[in-house]
C-alpha cells in the first residue's frame, strides 16, 4: 500500500515513488509557504498518530514496514517530504499516561 494523492488544505498532491522505499517527491512541492506548512503539518500528525515503524534494508531486504500498511504508508509520505520520523519522534516522544481504554466510572 502507498500513498498516491493527498488533499491538505484545499490543495492537491501527486506523491512518486512505489513501494516503501521512502524514494520520491510530493508534487507540486510547494503552492506557497502556508501549503507547505498545512502539507507538513499534516504528515508530521500522521507520523504522531501511527504505531507502525518503516525499517529501512538489511542485507537483500528492501524497506519494509512494522504494523499497519496504511499507516506504514504515512510514514513513506512523510519520508518522501523530507520529514526524519526517528528525529520527529525522539523529539516528542509519547506520554506513559495515555490511556487506551476509558475509565470506570
Amino acid at each position: 500500500m502507498t500513498v498516491s494523492e493527498l488533499v491538505v488544505g484545499g490543495a492537491d498532491y501527486r506523491v512518486t515513488g512505489i513501494g516503501y522505499a521512502p524514494v520520491g517527491v510530493i508534487e507540486p512541492e510547494s503552492r506557497s509557504d502556508t501549503a507547505t506548512a498545512r502539507l507538513r503539518a499534516f504528515l508530521t500528525v500522521g507520523v504522531f498518530a501511527n504505531n507502525a515503524r518503516l525499517v529501512a534494508p538489511a542485507g537483500d531486504d528492501g524497506w519494509r514496514i512494522l504494523g499497519d500498511p496504511t499507516e506504514g504508508a504515512l510514514l513513506v509520505a512523510a519520508g518522501k517530504a523530507g520529514i526524519d520520523l526517528d528525529a520527529l519522534r525522539a523529539g516528542s516522544p509519547r506520554s506513559a499516561n495515555c490511556r487506551s481504554t476509558p475509565p470506570e466510572n
